[in-house]
């Protein structure tokens, strides 16, 4: 629960050699069930919330599923110190922020746990930039003021509405950059998978033998389908915006900025998706030229054995 996709990626691309320990954090991660499926839906890694989704999201917050020493909110008598609140308020903060992108409930309880995780770096770098450090100013992000709160900043006085704007735009935030980053693990994992010298050569092979299960075309297919829908989302048809875009966007004095930065935000999105695009259609390509060639010569100009063309060699 606590690996985001973002740091599995830094690791995987990093110049220095990983350690063993690391590998196999990593490796277990990303042979998880839950990983596999996003990574083979990298174009929609977060699908829509269902009643199966919801099952699962209730049986892995059951109670029984956390020991005293891991149970969020700690143990109650301040002997383990709390480092995310109790699991209670942790499921409703989670089925509120499933609710609001539309995405299934394990995935937006892995957002918010990544999030409060999160609080203290913010609190950090906010005090280091001047910006009144506490631990409850969360609109400092790694780069300085969070890029979508800087640019959705309610002007509604509540001090309160503005502290849940923030820790909403945080978790937006956190949103995106794990849509892009599944993307750009997938194609890492690929790349790994053509050379045997890749301490990620396994995952990489596991990944992509789950990938000629399901069928190249259909991998080829959704991520196109995931580059339009981003273009939906960034167009001038509101119907695909977010509600939570759609909202800002009736506000006048910001409707413009708003617009804009929402299209090169999304437009943005669907660069990670080309690099696994692009391999699907090398795997496409390759089994299209194979299908074509001689099965006794491997030449797809062959005169000799015309009677062995073959149509099924992958």
């Amino acid at each position: 629960m606590n690996s985001s996709w973002h740091s599995i990626f830094t690791r995987i691309t990093s110049p220095n050699t990983p350690s063993p320990t690391s590998v196999a954090q990593a490796t277990t991660f990303l042979y998880s069930k839950y990983s596999l499926n996003a990574l083979q839906n990298c174009h929609n890694p977060f699908p829509p919330p269902s009643a199966t989704s919801k099952q699962e999201f209730e049986r892995r917050t059951a109670p029984i599923n956390f020991t005293a020493a891991d149970q969020p909110g700690g143990d109650g008598s301040g002997t383990i110190p709390s480092t995310l609140p109790p699991i209670a308020e942790l499921k409703t903060t989670a089925l509120d922020l499933s609710k609001a992108l539309n995405i299934d409930e394990i995935s937006a309880l892995r957002i918010v746990v990544l999030e409060h995780h999160g609080r203290p770096a913010k609190a950090l770098l906010a005090a280091e930039a001047g910006a009144g450090g506490d631990a409850t100013d969360l609109g400092a992000s790694a780069f300085g003021a969070s890029f979508l709160e800087s640019i959705f900043r309610p002007n509604n006085a509540d001090d309160r509405k503005q502290k849940d704007d923030r820790v909403f735009f945080d978790r937006v935030e956190i949103y995106l950059c794990e849509r892009r980053y599944v993307a750009k693990v997938a194609a890492a994992l690929l790349r790994a998978a053509l050379g045997r010298n890749s301490v990620w050569y396994d995952a990489g092979q596991n990944l992509s033998s789950q990938l000629v299960a399901t069928g190249w075309v259909r991998y080829a297919i959704g991520i196109v389908d995931g580059i339009r829908s981003r273009w939906f989302e960034a167009g001038n048809d509101e119907t695909g915006r977010p509600v939570w875009i759609r909202q800002r966007l009736e506000e006048p004095e910001v409707r413009d900025q708003v617009a804009y930065t929402w299209e090169k935000q999304v437009s943005q999105d669907g660069v990670p998706l080309y690099p696994p695009c692009f391999v699907a259609d090398i795997r496409l390509c390759r089994r299209f030229w194979r299908s074509y060639t001689c099965s006794s010569c491997s030449s797809c100009y062959c005169t000799s054995h015309r009677r062995s063309l073959s149509t099924g060699h992958w």
